[in-house]
């Protein structure tokens, strides 16, 4: 046996010094007084015999007793018919009914504050708030809880798999997503500018799921930098600086930014010599330097830098276009350096596409998270009865359905000659003539209905065959050279449409032809 103590919730001995005494004990049996006096050992000497009626005062007479206090077996928990000797009184209060949507919102109206020193904590209900808002806490400067300093908010059931946002009263902005966000996002910084420091955004992402293996993003509008982890090319980091430009510049470009270079840094590939190997590679616009790893046995690397052709479309360079610096006194075959100098071009061409891919995701992403911070959409489970639209759709048309379906059943169990008999005076004992007379007026009803619905099959099929004739006369007679692209897309879409509806109405006209004589004889048969 042990205690646990309430207020920590640690498990602590039954001798511990800490408690004085035991006021009573109660399972699921039965309840004990306890009748020792309390001693200034505290729990030391105590005896937990509950047989021993001098010490452990019994309320309900159990003939099972318990010699000490000890676990219970699971079969002994369930009370047998022989061992309950008394009934235990009934509670006087009412039974507590709560239904689905009381027991979710927990509290009046769904929301409870509490309230601290320079802080205060707000308890919200699921689906109370459209925003998905659960929790907020606030932070305060001061007692009277006047002026804000942080606002922690947690969320729940976002589409956008928000969990939590986090604003600083000084511009700072931190939202921490979870796993499933369409960009693979986790983690989302916004700085704004202060002073000289520029405005500083910061994202990081669940790079296992991502192509790229992305890992960081960060922009400061001058300057990218994206890190990468576990890529098979073992690129690490890709840094990219723009241009610095005015307001009409940053106008006339439509927003879109100018890089002056792109550095790329690369982990080291032991398969490759280290002076094979790109440590990283900085492309400017004029010249495009490389350097490569270092030999362990080196204080030094080597790098070559690439002057560009100026004319376009020339993959080639002369020895005067490269200026390098190896360890080695070996020079450099112009072959070898050819090599290099086109795979660093194909490198920088796949550098400028990856670049080009980032700003369009960064402006994907922002405008995702505008979106869903605008009108924040809050995802509902399927067997949410509540709140599922869908479900309740389902249930409106299952409901329909099975409405149909008796009114279906209620028709087909009326009388159809209830309007032939409308005329007998003498429905219960009609003549022979007279039911001879009705056989075969409904069969002769039946007869020009049959007719009549094939009648209007055929006019239909006639209509949409007068159609596409019309259509494609019109169309030869048309110029080709003045044809648009839009004018015979039309014409296709409208001719393939025709067509369906000519194959429907074929195919509905001759199953009405096959089942047209099978309902008069079955009619007949009736009859």
């Amino acid at each position: 046996a042990f205690f646990i103590e309430p207020s920590t919730g640690q498990a602590l001995s039954t001798t511990d010094p800490d408690y004085y005494g035991i006021e009573a004990l109660w399972n699921s049996q039965n309840y004990w007084v306890n009748m020792q006096q309390s001693e200034s050992s505290g729990l030391q000497h105590m005896s937990f015999d509950l047989t021993d009626s001098s010490r452990w005062e019994f309320v309900f007479p159990d003939t099972r007793g318990h010699k000490q206090l000890q676990p219970v077996p699971r079969d002994e928990l369930e009370v047998r018919p022989e061992d309950k000797v008394s009934d235990i009184v009934c509670s006087w209060v009412s039974k507590i009914t709560l239904t689905p949507q009381e027991f979710e919102t927990r509290c009046p109206r769904g929301v409870r504050a509490i309230m601290h020193s320079k802080a205060k904590t707000e308890i919200f209900a699921e689906y109370v708030n459209e925003n998905g808002v659960v929790r907020r806490e606030t932070f305060y400067s001061d007692e009277e809880l006047r002026n804000v300093t942080r606002v922690v908010e947690t969320f729940a059931h976002r589409k956008d798999k928000l969990l939590s946002r986090t604003r600083v009263t000084n511009g700072e902005e931190k939202e921490l997503y979870a796993p499933g966000h369409p960009n693979h996002l986790r983690k989302h910084t916004f700085a704004r500018a202060s002073g000289t420091t520029p405005a500083r955004r910061h994202m990081e992402f669940y790079h296992e799921s991502r192509p790229d293996s992305l890992v960081e993003l960060i922009d400061t509008g001058l300057q990218i930098v994206a890190k990468y982890e576990g890529r098979p090319d073992s690129l690490t980091v890709r840094e990219v600086t723009y241009v610095e430009r005015g307001a009409e510049a940053k106008k006339k470009d439509k927003g879109l930014r100018r890089n002056q270079n792109i550095k790329e840094f690369f982990s080291r590939d032991y398969a490759k010599p280290a002076s094979e190997d790109f440590a990283h590679i900085n492309f400017m616009c004029d010249s495009v330097v490389v350097t490569y790893h270092k030999e362990d046995d080196r204080i030094s690397a080597t790098t070559r830098e690439f002057e560009k052709p100026s004319e376009p479309g020339v993959k080639t360079v002369t020895r005067e276009m490269v200026h390098s610096y190896k360890m080695s006194a070996e020079p450099d075959q112009l072959s070898e350096l050819n090599a290099v100098f086109q795979l660093v071009m194909k490198l920088e061409e796949r550098s400028c596409l990856a670049v080009e891919q980032l700003e369009k995701e960064i402006v994907t992403i922002l405008a995702d998270i505008q979106k869903a911070n605008t009108d924040p959409t809050l995802e509902i489970s399927f067997y949410d009865i509540l709140r599922n639209d869908e479900a309740k759709k389902r249930r409106a048309e299952k409901e329909l359905k099975t409405r149909e379906e008796k009114i279906k059943m209620e028709k087909n169990s009326r009388d159809y000659l209830a309007p032939y008999l409308v005329h007998i005076k003498t429905p219960d004992a009609i003549t022979a003539a007279d039911a001879l007379a009705i056989r075969e007026q409904c069969l002769k009803d039946l007869k020009e209905r049959l007719i009549e619905k094939a009648q209007i099959i055929q006019e239909a099929l006639d209509e949409e065959q007068a159609n596409l004739q019309k259509k494609q006369q019109a169309y030869r007679a048309i110029n080709k050279a003045t044809l648009r692209v839009k004018d015979e897309e039309e014409f296709t879409a409208f001719c393939k449409q025709t067509i369906f509806k000519i194959r429907i109405l074929e195919k509905r006209l001759e199953q009405h032809k096959e089942e047209a004589p099978q309902r008069y004889i079955k009619l007949e048969q009736t009859l």
